[in-house]
């Protein structure tokens, strides 16, 4: 299942496909090249969602270097936030797949921003070095990016 753009959207299943097969289009085969990285953002207020996985699913299966960003870290205790983390890390190691790099933010308060804007700066200068398999490289991204301290 192709990650959707936007899941919110009151519209019908037939856009919504519509959404999905231009979204795997543009990841898959973009005129300007691959992608250097993709950010899915996940609710980190709320357990792990099927679709939610199905789309990380989707980028590890097909070799796109992501991370996952779980926004809303402000909404919910330290605990929960660390609890759906672990879970999501869980749902994805159950899926013969590594984990990517992964930041808990906050819009309203800013946690996690430098964190998410590192990874991101260091994805650029990979890539601009020439070196894109070193771009957090999926089967799981094992680079390690510095979490923002708390």
């Amino acid at each position: 299942m192709p990650p959707r753009p936007c899941r919110y959207a009151k519209v019908s299943k037939q856009r919504r496909a519509e959404w999905a097969a231009g979204t795997e289009a543009y990841l898959r085969q973009r005129p300007a090249g691959p992608l250097a990285g993709t950010l899915l953002l996940i609710d980190a207020s709320i357990p792990p969602r099927d679709m939610d996985l199905a789309a990380a699913v989707w980028l590890a299966e097909r070799g796109l270097a992501h991370a996952l960003v779980f926004t809303k870290a402000d909404k919910r205790g330290s605990a929960q936030v660390a609890a759906t983390i672990l879970a999501w890390r869980g749902q994805l190691r159950g899926a013969g797949l590594l984990v990517p790099p992964h930041f808990a933010t906050s819009a309203s308060t800013g946690y996690g921003r430098e964190g998410v804007l590192r990874y991101c700066a260091l994805l650029r200068k990979q890539w601009q070095a020439g070196r894109p398999e070193a771009v957090g490289a999926q089967a799981g991204g094992g680079l390690r990016v510095p979490r923002p301290a708390a």
